[in-house]
């Protein structure tokens, strides 16, 4: 295929049990332009068979539910906008800090739950991913390094308090905390003017009131929550 194919430039090699490490080299060498690939349920667990020269070309990693621990290699991703770890077995994400061009982190149902990597030196990320995660905090984010974060997942996760989010309050456009349990307070989300689509489905906060200072909220989803009244939004 790589040898068949030299100007391709996106490659899906979603569930392709037959590709694992000793696939990778072939692409490496004859694929020079590929920028998009998804190694998503393959055999594939080392990166860095694909060489600092296949890496460094990738603008888009999918490896959703591929045995995938070591994340290292990735640093040399530099140009690296979309990465998708979902099911991975992924639980450090240290590497992951020296991509600042990456945009979308989705990291669900992985191991992963120290974010302070990602916080520090994801710069251009705008949606993050973390459901189903074992994150518990969310203080990490108040780095000013997430200034462009639009899009945040935080559903099943442990995470309690949410006064980390002070870092993104004027960015944040969508946040998914739906089966949080142990997330009772939302009021620090009244914070983030920018807000336009809140879901806290099943989450036991009684108080919502925090949302009547979000002017652009559009939708709010308190579906199965301790909330006592709705709050007063303003009118459009």
């Amino acid at each position: 295929l790589a040898s068949l194919y030299p100007e391709l430039k996106a490659l899906d090699l979603s569930r392709c049990r037959r590709v694992t490490n000793a696939s990778l080299p072939a692409l490496r060498s004859k694929l020079l332009k590929l920028q998009c690939l998804s190694l998503m349920r393959t055999q594939v667990s080392d990166l860095a068979l694909l060489g600092p020269d296949g890496l460094g070309r990738l603008e888009s990693l999918k490896l959703e539910f591929a045995p995938v621990a070591n994340l290292g290699p990735i640093a040399l991703c530099a140009m690296l906008k979309t990465l998708v770890l979902t099911g991975s077995r992924v639980a450090d994400l240290t590497a992951v800090g020296a991509l600042g061009q990456l945009e979308t982190l989705d990291c669900t149902s992985t191991l992963v739950e120290d974010m302070r990597p990602v916080a520090l030196g994801c710069f251009g990320l705008t949606a993050l991913n973390l459901s189903s995660t074992p994150v518990r905090d969310v203080g990490s984010l108040a780095s000013g390094a997430l200034g462009k974060l639009k899009k945040l997942n935080l559903r099943c996760t442990l995470v309690e308090s949410l006064e980390g989010l002070r870092g993104v309050r004027a960015s944040l456009e969508v946040i998914n905390l739906a089966g949080a349990a142990r997330c009772t307070d939302v009021t620090p989300l009244g914070d983030c003017t920018a807000l336009k689509f809140a879901t806290l489905c099943d989450v036991p906060c009684r108080d919502a009131s925090g949302f009547e200072r979000c002017p652009l909220l559009q939708l709010l989803d308190v579906s199965g929550s301790l909330v006592v009244e709705v709050p007063r939004l303003a009118p459009a």
